[in-house]
C-alpha cells in the first residue's frame, strides 16, 4: 500500500510540475511581447527636372527586423536582396526552403476518371435566367441591409470596430519618424502638397521632419518605425468580442444567410390572405 501510494505522490508531483511549466510557458506567449523595426528609404539625393529619377525602382531599399525575447526567434526582412527573408531560433539559421518546396506528384497511368462533360446552358436560356439572378441578389441585399440596421447588428459593428481600433493603438508603432527633402517640381504643386501634409498634423506632428524644394522634383525621404506586440491584447479583443450576445448573433445570422426567397414568399402571402380574412369578416 505504500508503495502505491509513493508511486501515486510521484506521478502528481510530475504532472504538477509539467501544469506549472506549461503555465508559466503560456505566459510568456501571452505577456512577453513581440518587437519589430522597420525602416525604409528613397534614394534621390540630386534634384531633377523630370518627375521621375532614373531607374525609379532600383532607388527603394526597405528592412523589417522582428524578434521575440532577442535571441529565441528574429526574422528579418530585407528588399532588396539576395536573400529576403531570414528566420533564426536560437541563434541558428531555421532553413525555410522546404516549406516552400512543393512535391511533385507522380501521376500513373490510369489514375485519371474521365468525367462526364456537363451539360451546357444555351445563350436563351442563360439570358432568361438573368432576371432570376438579379432578383436573388436584391433579395440577398435587402437582407444583409436589415441585418446591418438592425440593433444588435449596429452594436455588434460598433463593438468590433472598438476592438479593432483597441488592437492597432497597441501594435502600432510606438515610435516613427519619417524625414527627407521632398519636392514637387513648381512652388504651385509643392504648396498643395504641403497643403495635405498639414491636414495630417494631428496625427503625424513630431513625426515629420520634410524639407520642402519649391523648383525641382527631389525624392530623397527616409522612414524608421519600433514598435510591439502582445498576443495577450488580441486574445482579450477576440475573448470580449465570443462573449458579446450581439457580436454572435450577428455572426450567426451573417453564416446562415437569407431564408429561401419562396419560402419567404409563402409567409408574405399567408399573412395577407390571414389579413384579408379579417378584412372580410369585419
Amino acid at each position: 500500500m505504500d508503495i502505491v501510494l509513493t508511486v501515486l505522490k510521484v506521478i502528481g508531483l510530475i504532472l504538477l510540475v509539467l501544469l506549472v511549466i506549461l503555465l508559466f510557458l503560456l505566459l510568456i506567449v501571452l505577456f512577453v511581447p513581440v518587437r519589430y523595426s522597420a525602416s525604409a528609404s528613397y534614394d534621390d539625393p540630386v534634384p531633377h527636372d523630370d518627375i521621375l529619377p532614373e531607374d525609379p525602382l532600383n532607388r527603394f531599399k526597405a528592412e523589417l527586423h522582428m524578434s521575440w525575447m532577442r535571441f529565441v526567434l528574429t526574422v528579418a526582412a530585407v528588399y532588396p536582396g539576395d536573400k529576403k527573408l531570414t528566420v533564426k531560433v536560437f541563434g541558428r539559421d531555421f532553413p525555410l526552403d522546404r516549406f516552400f518546396k512543393k512535391k511533385e506528384k507522380k501521376e500513373e497511368p490510369g489514375e485519371k476518371k474521365e468525367q462526364a462533360p456537363r451539360p451546357k446552358k444555351s445563350l436563351l436560356d442563360r439570358l432568361e435566367a438573368i432576371p432570376d439572378k438579379i432578383d436573388n441578389l436584391i433579395y440577398k441585399k435587402d437582407y444583409y441591409l436589415r441585418l446591418f440596421q438592425s440593433t444588435y447588428g449596429q452594436a455588434a459593428v460598433n463593438d468590433l470596430l472598438a476592438r479593432i481600433v483597441y488592437v492597432l493603438n497597441h501594435y502600432l508603432p510606438e515610435e516613427w519618424v519619417l524625414g527627407g527633402t521632398l519636392g514637387a517640381g513648381t512652388p504651385l504643386q509643392e504648396g498643395k502638397v504641403l497643403e495635405l501634409i498639414g491636414y495630417t498634423m494631428p496625427v503625424t506632428a513630431g513625426h515629420l521632419v520634410l524639407t520642402p524644394e519649391f523648383y525641382h522634383y527631389i525624392y530623397d525621404l527616409k522612414f524608421a518605425a519600433e514598435g510591439r506586440v502582445r498576443v495577450f491584447v488580441a486574445v482579450r479583443a477576440g475573448a470580449a468580442l465570443l462573449l458579446n450576445k450581439n457580436f454572435r448573433r450577428f455572426i450567426r445570422m451573417l453564416r446562415k444567410g437569407p431564408p429561401p426567397q419562396e419560402r419567404v414568399m409563402a409567409r408574405r402571402e399567408a399573412k395577407e390572405a390571414e389579413r384579408a380574412e379579417k378584412e372580410n369578416a369585419a
